[in-house]
This record gives structure tokens, C-alpha cells and sequence, in this order.
């Protein structure tokens, strides 16, 4: 059980890593954030994902391996919960870096003006 816990814990870390870097640089993009588009993309991959993937592996791989004790299903349940809250959070927290800049939300946003 050790193993699986392991083997999830890196495969959600990593997909969780590539899902906020995906969605963080998009968001970017469409809001003017930064410099250009290689300066982001080198802040992401090198700063952004290491993190995301640091924080998400070890959380859902715990995660699972406390819930895999009385459910299998219910532990992969779990583990995926947790690595789209970290990505939640990461989103959360890389969206606008500065607070209200250029605004708070992005006038050409699918989210709304």
C-alpha cells in the first residue's frame, strides 16, 4: 500500500503541477500580467510547478495512504480532492500577483468584468 500511496501522491502531484501552470499562464495572458509571454513561462516552470508539484505529491499521497486504511475507492477519491484544492489554492494565489493589478478582474474575462 505504501507503493500506491507513493505512485498516486506523484501522478496527481504532477497533473496537478501541469493543470495550474496551464490555467496560471492562460489567465495571464488574457489579463496583461507580466512581461511577456517567455518571462511567465520561465517563472512558471521554474518557480510555479516545483512548488505546486512539491506541496500536491506528498499531500495527496498522505491522503491516500490515511484513507486506503478502509477504502480503496474512497482513498482515490481523496487523493484527488486534495490535489484540486492545492491546485485551487495555487490558482488562487498566482491569478493576480499584485493584488489589483491591472485590475482585481480582467475586463475580457470568463469570469465576468
Amino acid at each position: 500500500m505504501a507503493l500506491r500511496s507513493w505512485i498516486v501522491g506523484l501522478v496527481l502531484g504532477l497533473v496537478t503541477a501541469v493543470v495550474v501552470v496551464a490555467i496560471v499562464s492562460r489567465r495571464w495572458v488574457e489579463c496583461d500580467i507580466g512581461v511577456n509571454n517567455a518571462a511567465n513561462s520561465f517563472t512558471l516552470l521554474l518557480f510555479v510547478a516545483p512548488v505546486v508539484f512539491l506541496v500536491a505529491a506528498p499531500v495527496s499521497g498522505l491522503g491516500y495512504w490515511v484513507i486506503a486504511r478502509w477504502s480503496t475507492v474512497a482513498a482515490y477519491i481523496g487523493a484527488v480532492v486534495l490535489a484540486v484544492v492545492v491546485g485551487g489554492v495555487a490558482v488562487w494565489v498566482n491569478y493576480n500577483p499584485g493584488g489589483d493589478y491591472p485590475t482585481p478582474m480582467c475586463a475580457n474575462s470568463a469570469l465576468g468584468p
